[in-house]
């Protein structure tokens, strides 16, 4: 019979390391993991790859992993133009539009139309796409688009960077994702 052995982290610190940033990652006894929610510039420098290490972690050797993590680079959403000083409009069949493309693994959009009361969302749609610079979201995914309300745009770049743990040769993923919001108005 082969014998398993369960291995978990139980504390210590984690650390990812670039050439010019180094962010600690803290121990969540609740959710036995590290984590760090919503990191910003500087924290992590969009176009680097950090190395990872782990270390005083009761229950994991040490660890070292290079290159084990890669941001996506700036990029700005050029239609619409929700980074600008007045609300775009966005119409039901829309062209998406971003600055570069082919620099991540795909790119995640949402998009919410607001309710009546301004409230919450009377629709959201959620695409993911390849990263090719556009997407066209046509208007037959709308159930019920109604034109002068509010809409949301969440618009990211994700990166996957893939390794090998040096103890049993098991692979790890590490995703990202940088991210963009605005708002516009439903034409």
């Amino acid at each position: 019979m082969p014998d398993f052995e369960s291995i978990d982290a139980l504390g210590g610190d984690a650390r990812f390391t670039s050439p010019t940033a180094t962010t600690a990652l803290t121990w969540n006894a609740a959710d036995v993991r590290y984590n760090n929610y919503d990191l910003r510039p500087p924290e992590f420098v969009p176009g680097e790859t950090y190395d990872i290490d782990v270390v005083n972690a009761p229950g994991i050797p040490e660890l070292h992993l290079a290159d084990a993590l890669s941001v996506p680079n700036h990029f700005s959403v050029t239609d619409p133009r929700i980074a600008g000083t007045t609300y775009p409009d966005i119409a039901a069949d829309h062209h998406f539009q971003w600055s570069t493309e082919e620099e991540g693994d795909a790119v995640l959009l949402q998009v919410g139309l607001v309710n009546d009361d301004g409230t919450a969302f009377a629709e959201e749609l959620h695409c993911a796409v390849r990263d090719t610079g556009s997407f066209w979201l046509p208007a037959d995914q709308w159930v019920d688009w109604i034109p002068g309300r509010h809409v949301h745009v969440l618009i990211g770049r994700y990166t996957t960077a893939r390794g090998l743990l040096p103890w049993n040769r098991g692979r790890i993923e590490v995703a990202s994702q940088l991210w963009y919001y605005g708002v516009g108005n439903s034409e």
